[in-house]
């Protein structure tokens, strides 16, 4: 679980070889008007208030689990999955 403050720029520490998420303002995510990046993100807040999976359209953020369209403020870019054994 981590909890953060909307807006703050942190890093989460995790122990043996985990990625350090870092939390950015949305204008700092690495995507382009017109260019869709589907990589999921973790985005927040939403029109609920909450965090969301979220993917670039090339036009907008929007929730990967429902498809609305969204606003958010700030973007974790979630890491790489690993594949076989550590």
């Amino acid at each position: 679980m981590v909890a953060v403050a909307a807006g703050a720029k942190r890093r989460v520490n995790r122990e043996a070889g985990m990625d350090h998420l870092e939390i950015l303002p949305i204008s700092k995510a690495p995507v382009r008007k017109g260019e869709a990046d589907l990589r999921p993100a973790l985005v927040a807040p939403t029109s609920r208030g909450g965090w969301a999976l979220a993917g670039w359209n090339g036009s907008a953020w929007f929730d990967l689990n429902n498809g609305r369209v969204l606003d958010p403020q700030i973007y974790v870019a979630l890491p790489r999955l690993r594949v076989g054994s550590p």
